[in-house]
């Protein structure tokens, strides 16, 4: 006979969140599920010349220049803390916050998930590809036998074959 759970245990439906909010706010990895500032979801575009559009700008240029995501946030991030955030002000929960603090969380957040910017995201899937094949390479070989450890090996080709599969969706 099956246990019953523990009385502060959530069974059923309500055991379950969606993946991304699509009828409510609070979940999923959007900033509308975030409470952290973010520079582009508080402030329209304003202009070419303006501060929200230049930096918008930065990640375009960043990107066709096929930089990682890493250092993309860390330029948008240096660009904010530079140059835009002392004109920056921001009511918020806790009141009106001059020079809020825009974090590279919340800048990742929004680059990945804002549907803005887009190929950022099919680009951080390769990468994340090609971190598991460099890793399952790095490991694929016993070094007392020199032979396939086969765990290893089948999950280094799987990977490879499912990294192919995904490019060629991609280019659809």
């Amino acid at each position: 006979m099956a246990t019953p759970p523990p009385a502060d245990t959530v069974v059923g439906i309500e055991a379950f969140e969606p993946t991304h909010g699509l009828t409510t706010s609070g979940h999923g990895p959007s900033c509308s599920a975030s409470p952290d500032f973010c520079l582009f979801c508080k402030f329209a575009d304003d202009g070419q010349d303006g501060m929200v559009s230049q930096l918008k700008a930065l990640i375009r240029a960043l990107h066709t220049e096929k930089k990682d995501l890493g250092a993309i946030v860390e330029a948008v991030h240096r660009a904010y803390n530079d140059g835009v955030r002392s004109q920056v002000e921001w009511t918020g929960p806790a009141g009106c916050i001059s020079a809020p603090q825009w974090s590279k969380t919340a800048i990742r957040r929004h680059i990945l998930f804002s549907n803005e910017f887009t190929g950022l995201f099919d680009d951080a899937i390769d990468q994340i590809f090609q971190s598991l094949i460099w890793r399952y390479n790095n490991c694929c070989v016993d070094s007392g036998t020199g032979l396939p450890n086969e765990e290893h090996r089948k999950a280094l080709v799987d990977t490879i074959a499912q990294y192919a599969r995904w490019k060629q969706s991609s280019r659809k």
